[in-house]
């Protein structure tokens, strides 16, 4: 019974952010719409209202209303590892890595690649092999990091607008798809890497422990913390750039304004690359934004779509309500299921962090692997989002 309570663990870690989080996640969205309003409403017609409300507050909103489900993924890896099942769970996996020329000594690295591949990257340190070792540096970046978590969100919110079962299911779905798209990256790269004398799996199992409450509080909200700090400055940046390229040239008529701007300019040139993908320049502008921070994509997103839009309710309800109306200038709709799911299977492969890049060049020991890792996952997310969505 041992897989079986495994998989129906991780199906409940991974459903359970979604469907357990989106009370705290509808308050939070509401109270920054409500702040955002009162900000418009003191200054209708300034541009310093503007960015204030939908710049800076708009942006961060669109971020931090994820906040509840990063801290429940933090809080339930938490759990297993205080308990005394991630050793466990390690040690039930062992055989079966085993054959992707990895051992159970990958797996604690592999799972904290769901929280962040930075940290994750640093883990692999623990792992004797350097064959091992180098293959699971490789995978990690695919394993489902916090900074999608926004982004899947969002898409699986436009899919499942009402149903929270279904968006829990597809959330964990996402997660095992990526794992096996790590597993089958695994072998192929196993098969390339030359063998080397690989020693037998040993770990002790810990005692199973009642874990404790106020420490798993605490850890998972300094976690949390710090994914905020890393993004905030991010966020603050781009809500700057993406509101200077929106408002200006300036323009009295507010559609004019956002048709003519320097970052439609800028979209009209680069719309070709994202046309196969089922996207139009805004998308386009979030995806390449996104390079900075996965998590910044929902901020730009907010942003280009909301530049010449006033608010209708809570900030992802209004953001949704402009991607279902969104459309190409023939009249096709841009979000619709395959380019979403293309969306989907972009974030879920392409290596979208520079952070994660820098990270793997140290560990790796030069820039090769690195800037290898770097092309050849976000060309593969490329080329498979434009077949899907095709």
């Amino acid at each position: 019974l041992g897989v079986v309570s495994f998989f129906l663990i991780m199906t409940l870690l991974f459903s359970s952010i979604y469907w357990a989080a989106q009370p705290l996640m509808e308050l939070l969205d509401g109270a920054f719409s409500t702040v955002a309003d009162r900000v418009i409403a003191f200054a209708p017609q300034s541009l310093w209202s503007d960015f204030i409300a939908n710049g800076i507050i708009r942006s961060f909103s669109a971020v931090l209303i994820f906040v509840p489900q990063i801290f429940i993924l933090f809080f339930g890896i938490g759990v297993l590892e205080s308990t005394g099942y991630l050793a466990r769970a390690a040690t039930l996996i062992d055989r079966p890595l085993s054959h992707l020329g990895l051992s159970g000594r990958s797996f604690v690295p592999l799972l904290s690649g769901f929280a962040c591949a930075v940290p994750a990257l640093m883990a692999t340190r623990n792992i004797s092999s350097r064959r091992d070792r180098m293959i699971a540096q490789l995978v990690i970046p695919l394993m489902t990091c916090s900074a999608r978590l926004p982004v899947y969100a969002l898409l699986i919110g436009f899919l499942f607008p009402e149903n929270f079962l279904w968006a829990g299911l597809t959330l964990a779905l996402l997660y095992f798809v990526s794992i096996v798209i790590g597993v089958l990256a695994a072998a192929v790269i196993d098969r390339f890497l030359p063998k080397d004398n690989a020693g037998f799996f040993l770990m002790e199992l810990p005692l199973y422990r009642r874990p404790r409450l106020k420490v798993l509080i605490k850890q998972s909200w300094t976690r949390t913390q710090s994914y905020i700090t890393n993004a905030g400055p991010i966020i603050f940046v781009l809500a700057v750039v993406l509101l200077f390229g929106t408002q200006f040239p300036r323009h009295e008529n507010a559609e004019t304004r956002v048709r003519q701007s320097y970052a439609s300019q800028l979209g009209q040139v680069i719309e070709p690359v994202f046309t196969p993908m089922g996207v139009d320049w805004r998308v386009g502008f979030g995806l390449i934004s996104a390079f900075a921070a996965r998590e910044v994509f929902v901020s730009a997103m907010a942003i280009v779509f909301h530049a010449a839009n006033e608010d209708e309710g809570t900030q992802q309800q209004a953001l949704l309500k402009e991607m279902h109306e969104a459309h190409f200038s023939d009249g096709r709709k841009i979000f619709t299921v395959s380019s979403v799911l293309g969306l989907m299977v972009f974030f879920m492969i392409a290596l979208q962090c520079i952070s994660t890049v820098a990270t793997m060049q140290k560990e790796s020991g030069g820039w090769k692997y690195a800037w290898g890792q770097l092309l050849a996952l976000n060309l593969f997310a490329y080329v498979l989002t434009v077949a899907l969505v095709q």
